[in-house]
């Protein structure tokens, strides 16, 4: 079992430290995939590629964290299974928001949008006219990997 998060940064934030206290929960493993590495000052432990190498990443599903990660692995034609979670309502805090950009990401239907909790399903449902395929609060790995395997199972 694997997961693959594509992320901005392999630096501390946040997001990167929920992913990395959810790996305590999960039987496999977590891999980042970074569009910028860094130099964090915590050691997290997990495998950190570059978001290129995301391609040759197969077979697991591959968790884009926002609309630049997002298109990247759009772009770079990996066979997995490509999800968007919405950690937080990432366009209502650009200063540069151009609709155009989120639209042909949050409407493209090779990614499966996860969102945060109910409010954000509710909100993104109004925005972008388009459902959430999960809710699943706090990056839980054992339900994104769940939603993964019964996704692939019916098909």
């Amino acid at each position: 079992m694997r997961i693959g998060f594509a992320v901005n940064s392999d630096c501390n934030s946040q997001l990167i430290h929920t992913i990395f206290e959810n790996t305590r929960y999960f039987i496999g493993d977590v891999l980042l995939f970074c569009e910028n590495k860094g130099k964090s000052l915590l050691n997290y432990n997990m495998p950190t590629f570059s978001i290129e190498d995301s391609f040759y990443f197969v077979s697991s599903p591959l968790v884009s964290t926002n609309i630049k990660t997002a298109e990247s692995i759009l772009k770079n034609g990996s066979k997995s299974e490509k999800y968007l979670y919405l950690y937080d309502l990432e366009w209502y805090f650009k200063n540069d928001f151009k609709y155009n950009d989120f639209e042909k990401i949050y409407r493209n239907e090779q990614l499966k949008i996860i969102v945060e909790n109910d409010e954000h399903a509710d909100i993104f449902k109004k925005c972008w006219n388009r459902e959430p395929c999960a809710v699943i609060p706090e990056i839980d790995l054992n339900k994104i990997y769940r939603l993964y395997y019964g996704h692939t199972k019916s098909n």
